[in-house]
């Protein structure tokens, strides 16, 4: 009898052993940061404080509240909270994170070997990723749910080649339940594969047929459930900002929801102030995102440069229509809501390329004819490398500065900080604390950062200036951290935080290395 049995990738095996790599070199990333207190209120203490009052307090978050997680509905961070809860370590949220993205790799490699036929392409893929700009960017910003875009929208573009319906469907809808983003996360995908659908696969029957096949099919049900969603998270904003009534003039952290959907339109249009320097922004944001998006996979990318704007556009919309500039910035999350989408333009461009179906077939000549996916992937590896050290001072010395030049002051007990907090904060009750101290008091009932003199506050009438002796009526502990910053600068004319702290606060502990002093409501 012939041997059945399939053969074994070693490919894949290099592919895991470095995937668990990247998990533990982020893991040992995020440990120092947090056990040096260089973790930050946005958004490591933010992100931890909304999951643990989720786990800890959940009647202070009735009804739609409950979906509520770091100012974004987010009905699928329910279930890092289950996590979170069942191994008792803030470090949960992270270490999910990380295995999220090296997931998304493993499945890049996957999806480009089965479509290209390729081993070497796939783990060109899989290695362009994990060095990619917004891949870092994202594994270095502390915890997001966004950072599972890129595994789902993998995932959901392998189910969708391999014609299973229901797997493409349930994933659209994992998807869709990350935040209120997610929609226009998935209409991207929507697009582009509707693009390549309409453009390369037509073949001899023309369009009329491929609107009757089955995976035109499919995508008409993706888009019903993304408009479905986009119903209930237009809805459920507006319910949230009008919902909350209690006893503080200022909306308590845990229970403020930034209204997505309205802000973004609200946007378009309304960057007039400076403008000169807003297009120059644009261009830079819009030059490194094209490097990031259209060239970081390799020339696939590039193969049909519509194709990839579809797959990318909720990117292109946030930078040249809203001039959102955090959407460009490598050292923030963002770029994980369309990298997914850049990998499968790319993989579908080799494809393209390879096959001599591209739309830019002239252009490439002869040295595109004769390529194989094989050479197209070695491709993809070199530009990638290219792309990661163009970027190198914006993107990876910013992630990896505390390893490359610590910033940690010589010489404090860092481990006595957080026996200082416990002793003294007990968790039911409202803290105002200097951002790096926010993370270690993520068990706290109500947790807020210190104020600055421009502050601005949620309330129940919407986003507006803040009242700063009203603002510091809240909390019952104000803890100050003097290794790396005081409280904001608001000694001015108006308010002055320390003559306010000594009318009515009392010191009830500090230590002196490092110096952290804990304040107690009189």
């Amino acid at each position: 009898m012939p041997n059945t049995r399939p053969r074994k990738d070693p490919y894949l095996m290099a592919v895991i052993v470095l995937a668990i790599v990247f998990v533990i070199y982020w893991a040992a990333f995020f440990n120092y940061r947090f056990s040096t207190y260089q973790t930050k209120y946005y958004d490591a203490g933010v992100q931890l404080n909304s999951i643990y009052e989720h786990i800890l307090y959940p009647s202070e978050l009735p009804g739609l509240q409950y979906l509520v997680f770091g100012n974004h509905i987010s009905p699928f961070s329910l279930l890092i909270t289950v996590a979170t809860a069942v191994f008792g370590s803030p470090y949960t949220p992270f270490v999910i994170q990380y295995l999220a993205l090296a997931l998304a790799g493993i499945v890049a490699y996957l999806v480009c070997r089965d479509i290209l036929k390729s081993k070497v392409a796939g783990i060109a893929m899989f290695v362009a990723f994990l060095i990619s700009a917004g891949t870092l960017g994202t594994a270095s910003f502390d915890f997001h749910a966004e950072a599972f875009f890129p595994l789902f929208v993998l995932m959901a573009f392998y189910m969708y080649t391999t014609d299973n319906r229901i797997g493409f469907l349930s994933f659209i809808t994992v998807t869709l339940c990350l935040q209120e983003a997610a929609p226009a996360i998935c209409a991207a995908l929507i697009l582009g594969l509707l693009y390549y659908e309409l453009v390369y696969n037509r073949g001899s029957h023309g369009t009329k047929a491929l609107l009757h096949n089955e995976k035109m099919k499919t995508l008409a049900l993706a888009v019903v459930l993304t408009a479905a969603f986009s119903v209930f998270y237009f809805l459920a904003g507006r319910y949230l900002i009008s919902a909350y009534s209690g006893p503080y003039a200022i909306t308590p952290p845990i229970m403020r929801y930034l209204p997505y959907i309205v802000y973004q339109f609200a946007a378009i249009g309304n960057s007039s102030a400076g403008a000169a320097a807003i297009y120059g922004l644009t261009l830079y944001f819009g030059l490194v995102g094209i490097a990031i998006l259209f060239f970081g996979f390799g020339l696939g990318g590039i193969a049909d440069p519509i194709m990839t704007l579809l797959f990318v556009s909720p990117w292109a919309y946030e930078i040249f229509v809203i001039h959102n500039f955090g959407f460009g910035v490598p050292l923030y999350q963002y770029y994980s809501y369309v990298i997914g989408g850049a990998i499968i333009s790319s993989i579908l461009g080799i494809k393209l390329l390879s096959d001599k179906k591209s739309v830019l077939k002239a252009l490439w000549g002869r040295l595109i004819s004769r390529a194989s996916p094989t050479a197209l992937g070695f491709s993809t590896l070199s530009m990638s490398i290219v792309i990661a050290m163009l970027l190198f001072g914006i993107t990876y010395y910013g992630s990896f500065r505390v390893f490359l030049l610590s910033n940690v002051p010589s010489g404090p007990n860092f481990t006595g900080v957080g026996a200082l907090l416990q002793a003294n904060i007990p968790g039911n009750t409202t803290v105002m604390a200097a951002p790096s101290i926010t993370p270690h008091l993520y068990y706290v009932k109500e947790l807020e950062l210190t104020p600055n003199a421009n502050v601005q506050i949620f309330t129940s009438n919407g986003v507006q200036n803040a009242s700063l002796s009203l603002y510091w009526t809240q909390p019952q502990y104000i803890v100050v951290d003097n290794i790396y910053n005081d409280l904001y600068t608001m000694d001015n004319a108006n308010f002055s935080v320390y003559t306010y702290m000594g009318d009515n606060y009392t010191q009830i502990a500090q230590m002196h290395n490092p110096n952290v002093t804990i304040y107690k409501l009189r």
